[in-house]
């Protein structure tokens, strides 16, 4: 049997009458970049417009003939740039393609896709997790190509278990020390903005980062006229992580009015920002003052925040429906998550108690032989 046709990738071609360079191979052809052996990420980029020029999708529904890697580019320049969080799948394509580059699908199997679990798990040392979530982008892609040409066996993905809801949240006393030690870092001080607006609203992380304001089209603004907060851009879709807006707290509004006050003057327009500039991710700043506030540890991350948003709802005997509302979580996953604190948690039934004397049952009437007589079982 024929071995499978390889996907377009780089070589490095030692020439010798000319400068060596990578190449990109694309079957029988040939096609130099001219960048040399360190200029790598030139040859990337390179192989990318060769790609984008190149590319033509796959018409196979065979699944012994059709490459992994071809359903995948299939799936990004289709569906990719459509979706609500494109970014979310762009991150999964390099390790898949580097899993499965040169297997067919047909290589998908139970075995082949723990493989790729441990692979991701020692390769970059993410949490499984992220390796379940880049099989959920693989099983999207094959389910995609699957409705359009009909694959003739569409495999299964097996994937990791799902992580265990996290149980830990933050006290105001662990809030405050947190607020201290961001306040004490100078170069940290935008962390403190972070953390009260992740504590009193319970927005995601990337939604707060992207918070202005003025009203955006690319994320969400703070309307201290009406006292909203606004968490999706006038522009984004909607997704399954719900963006609703929310009541702005009345222990987070003062700061709110201050914030902004001094954000005008200097011509500042995103809620959280270091040197003048928006902040995209939190990484070292924030291990720096989980590490001074003694908090440091694999238990504090920054989606410890809107868990402890949703457990002091819950504890104040906020009703699940409006404290679902409030989150922009939706009822189900706060009943099954945090309902557990609400302070009137089941408090019915471990009050409930049986009457002291049972009723007797009632006595049953037999017919035999077409004549009824009271008989007690």
């Amino acid at each position: 049997m024929a071995r499978p046709r390889k996907p377009a990738r780089l070589y490095f071609r030692n020439y010798k009458h000319c400068e060596p360079c990578w190449v990109i191979l694309d079957g029988a052809r040939e096609t130099s970049t001219g960048c040399s052996k360190r200029n790598l990420a030139g040859a990337q980029k390179a192989l990318e417009q060769y790609l984008a020029v190149s590319y033509r999708p796959p018409v196979s529904s065979r699944g012994g003939d059709l490459l992994v890697s071809e359903v995948l580019t299939y799936y990004a320049k289709e569906r990719m740039p459509h979706t609500a969080r494109p970014d979310s799948i762009r991150v999964s394509l390099e390790p898949l393609g580097k899993f499965w580059a040169g297997k067919t699908i047909a290589a998908i199997k139970g075995q082949t896709c723990r493989d790729y679990v441990a692979f991701r798990l020692k390769w970059t040392k993410v949490a499984p997790s992220t390796a379940r979530h880049d099989l959920v982008n693989l099983r999207a892609a094959l389910n995609f190509y699957h409705a359009e040409y009909t694959l003739d066996a569409l495999p299964v993905v097996t994937m990791p278990d799902k992580a265990p809801p996290r149980e830990r949240w933050l006290d105001r006393s662990e809030l405050a020390r947190l607020l201290w030690a961001a306040w004490r870092t100078p170069r940290c001080r935008h962390v403190a903005r972070f953390l009260l607006i992740g504590y009193y609203t319970g927005t995601r992380s990337t939604a707060i980062n992207k918070l202005r304001w003025v009203a955006s089209t690319e994320g969400g603004w703070f309307d201290l006229e009406h006292r909203l907060l606004y968490r999706k851009g006038l522009a984004k879709k909607e997704t399954k992580k719900r963006q609703t807006p929310a009541k702005i707290h009345h222990r987070l509004l003062p700061h709110l009015y201050r914030w902004r006050e001094q954000d005008n003057a200097r011509g500042l327009t995103h809620v959280v920002h270091y040197n003048g500039k928006p902040v995209i991710k939190l990484r070292r700043s924030w291990d720096q003052v989980r590490e001074r506030a003694g908090l440091a540890g694999d238990d504090v991350v920054l989606h410890t925040l809107r868990h402890s948003a949703a457990t002091w709802l819950m504890q104040a005997g906020v009703p699940i429906f409006e404290a679902a509302s409030y989150l922009g979580m939706s009822p189900e996953t706060l009943q099954r998550v945090y309902a557990h604190q609400h302070q009137d948690f089941q408090e019915l039934a471990a009050a409930a108690s049986p009457t002291r004397k049972l009723p007797r049952n009632p006595p049953l009437k037999v017919i035999q032989g077409g004549a009824s007589r009271s008989k007690i079982l």
